[in-house]
Parts: C-alpha cells; sequence; structure tokens
C-alpha cells in the first residue's frame, strides 16, 4: 500500500514502491520550470533524513530498494518547492511506515 493525501499525508508499508505526483499551475497553465524536494525525518528537529527525494518529471518515485529497510513508525515529511526565485514549503504531513507481513 502506498498512499497520500493532504488531509492524512503520506502512509506505505515498508518495502513497497511508489509514486506521488506533483501539480504545478501558474496563471492556469501547468508549469514545469520548477524544482521540488520531498524530505522525510523521524522528528522535525532531526538533522538525518530517513528519506530524501527529488521531484522528476512531475512526481517522486520511490523504489523497493528506497523503502525496504525502513524501520516502521511514524515520520514527518514536507515538500521544499522553488520557482522563480521563490521558495516555499507545502506542508507539513505525518508520514507512517507501516509493518508488512512478510517479514513482521
Amino acid at each position: 500500500m502506498f498512499k497520500f493525501t493532504l488531509e492524512d499525508g503520506l502512509k506505505f508499508t515498508r518495502g513497497d514502491t511508489g509514486e506521488i505526483r506533483l501539480k504545478s499551475i501558474k496563471d492556469g497553465t501547468e508549469y514545469t520550470d520548477y524544482t521540488a524536494t520531498l524530505s522525510i525525518k523521524k522528528h522535525i528537529n532531526d538533522k538525518d533524513y530517513v528519506i530524501r527525494k527529488e521531484c522528476d518529471n512531475n512526481q517522486f518515485d520511490f523504489a523497493h530498494e528506497d523503502t525496504e529497510n525502513l524501520i516502521p513508525g511514524k515520520y514527518v515529511m514536507d515538500v521544499e518547492y522553488r520557482a522563480d526565485g521563490m521558495v516555499s514549503t507545502l506542508g507539513v504531513w505525518p508520514c507512517e511506515i507501516l509493518k508488512d507481513v512478510t517479514r513482521g
């Protein structure tokens, strides 16, 4: 399972793959000249990241190798968006990594 909503944040099962699509609209037109970084930490004040992904082709891709060794539990995430000299943090959401039955 891999699910992201603006209301609930990100929830996925350890070892699963998934993607989060980012759609940027400027003056009513889709805008593609931006960069975005998704960051996940155990606690908001931690210096180390659990996962840090760069947006590529309007989405963040999570491979099995990105999630297979994560420790199940509750985390926090955000997305830093940069365009036209502007830097904006898109939300601070909860992130939950669930145990997989295969490994328990």
